[in-house]
């Protein structure tokens, strides 16, 4: 991880730009942990977002739930607003819907949607790392269980 960190560093001195600005596009690698079915689980991702006017991104992401059974593959729509309060600190909001495909003939592929929020820290001009919160919200739920899940996100990301 601490090369792959390392490497977008260095790729983000040969492009210029502010991260958030209108037209930027960021590329964002995701680490994080949740559970679901009692059971406890690793999350990796990867995304891509667009810049629609300054502070305001709107982008695709698909993350990968690995570590137990069975395994689930998330394809999610999202769109974050980022605070411009300092130059390097950036607060943001977002909301998502996604479709999560569920490796198992016990369980059925799902809707959810949900929101997110935290700080986003400007590291250099094409660079950003980015620590939040997730809160989703499945659109089918069964009586006993619970509705929704909680996690912890950290995003590491490039801009071009």
């Amino acid at each position: 991880m601490i090369r792959v960190v390392f490497l977008f560093s260095l790729l983000a001195t040969l492009v210029s730009g502010d991260v958030f600005t209108k037209g930027k596009t960021n590329l964002n690698f995701l680490v994080g942990s949740g559970d679901t079915y009692n059971r406890s689980y690793g999350i990796v991702g990867v995304g891509a977002e667009y810049c629609v006017v300054d502070n305001l991104a709107v982008g695709v992401n698909y993350r990968a739930w690995l570590g137990a059974e069975p395994t689930f593959n998330e394809l999610s729509l999202r769109g974050d607003y980022y605070i411009s309060l300092d130059r390097k600190l950036r607060p943001y909001l977002g909301g998502f819907v996604k479709q999560t495909f569920v490796n198992s003939s016990m369980y059925e592929d799902f809707t959810s949607y949900g929101f997110r929020g935290g700080l986003s820290v400007i590291t250099s001009k094409n660079t950003y790392i980015s620590f939040g919160y997730t809160v989703e919200y499945y659109d089918t739920c069964e009586p006993l269980e619970q509705c929704y899940r909680k996690y912890p996100e950290l995003t590491v990301g490039l801009s071009f």
